[in-house]
């Protein structure tokens, strides 16, 4: 494969306009019109989801995400990663690597005039629009409000539980987390409240539609009350026993905090996502551990997981992986979760029983 260098290399959305035929294709299978997104791109970093993508056939409205990277190179220059994304279909895929795109066949088109590049701008969205979208997001969440209301207490015996935890989840867990269920017409859906610090009701809840007869096939949905509302708002594991002395520990997805409530007995603050990790570290006093995802398998978008939460730390912070077993790694693991599904409770144990011997509160 040809070396890529700053000199051969376009500038990222002249390559996207190069290759806008291979975008098109690619959203086109998870029910994208990328046409219509030549000029309401996401800035790097940001997702545009909700009614801001266009879609080519409406059961595929408001199911649908766009997240572009930018990428730099070493020694300079950049290239342009995109993410299309659909929560149909029991949730899929589909990524443009330009990178790759340009190693394989870019780099035969340079002679030919691309198409304009395509432009960085928000679709506009009118007043009345941001209106209808606002009732809409309170009427949801009070909807969801009133299910959480009448749903079960969640026990040991839970399907999604039982199989995440590797049947390990007892009374002692459950007593820590409030977690309920509700059944839904595709399926059983666990329900996990959101806390926001200095706000003392729900600020809405996370939903997970559980499906598949081993490991389960999630699909995932977060309702709130208001827009703005998910900046900060956690999933919390109470300590175990009151007056505990250890720093709140932070990390991202219910699975992965629930594995680690486990062993680790301090306050677990669980963050709905990576990019979310800083926003929920504001709100805790003193110092914080973060427990981060080590996402060494995503090339394409770089180690997401502990790029966020380093970024996330502040002085007197901590900051600890999983580490996987030579059997595990063939199964790409990231998370403390895979670390309990493919190494066990053993591995999990003597893993976060070093980490509270290092804070000297055996």
């Amino acid at each position: 494969m040809q070396a890529i260098s700053r000199k051969t290399l376009p500038s990222p959305y002249d390559l996207l306009g190069m290759a806008w035929s291979e975008v098109v294709a690619c959203a086109s299978e998870v029910g994208i019109d990328a046409q219509a997104l030549r000029h309401t791109l996401p800035t790097s970093g940001q997702r545009l989801s909700g009614r801001n993508v266009p879609v080519l056939e409406p059961r595929y409205r408001n199911a649908c995400s766009v997240t572009l990277y930018i990428n730099p190179l070493p020694g300079g220059g950049a290239w342009p990663f995109l993410r299309f994304f659909t929560f149909k279909d029991g949730g899929r895929y589909r990524d443009f690597n330009g990178l790759r795109w340009w190693q394989t066949c870019g780099q035969r088109r340079a002679e030919q005039p691309p198409l304009d590049p395509p432009v960085v701008a928000k679709a506009p969205v009118h007043a009345r629009e941001r209106l209808d979208t606002a009732c809409e997001r309170r009427e949801r969440f009070q909807r969801w409000a009133k299910r959480w209301q009448v749903a079960e207490c969640l026990t040991c015996q839970h399907r999604w539980l039982k199989q995440r935890l590797i049947g390990m989840a007892g009374p002692d867990l459950l007593k820590r987390v409030t977690l309920r269920e509700q059944a839904g017409f595709s399926g059983n859906i666990v329900m996990a409240p959101l806390e926001r610090e200095g706000v003392e009701e729900e600020v809405g809840y996370q939903l997970i539609l559980c499906a598949g007869n081993e490991r389960p096939q999630e699909q995932k949905r977060m309702v709130i009350h208001e827009e703005g509302a998910s900046r900060g708002a956690f999933i919390r594991v109470r300590e175990k026993t009151e007056g505990c002395t250890l720093p709140v520990a932070l990390c991202e997805g219910l699975a992965t905090g629930l594995s680690l409530a486990l062993v680790w007995p301090g306050e677990i603050r669980v963050a709905l996502n990576a990019h979310n990790l800083a926003a929920v570290r504001k709100g805790v006093q003193g110092a914080a551990i973060f427990f981060h995802d080590d996402d060494q398998w995503k090339p394409q978008v770089g180690n997401v997981g502990y790029s966020a939460a380093n970024d996330a730390m502040q002085p007197g912070d901590t900051l600890y992986g999983p580490i996987f077993s030579s059997d595990a790694l063939g199964a790409n693991p990231t998370d403390f979760n895979d670390l309990l599904y493919l190494d066990g409770i053993q591995a999990l144990s003597e893993q976060l029983g070093h980490i509270y011997a290092e804070h000297s509160l055996y």
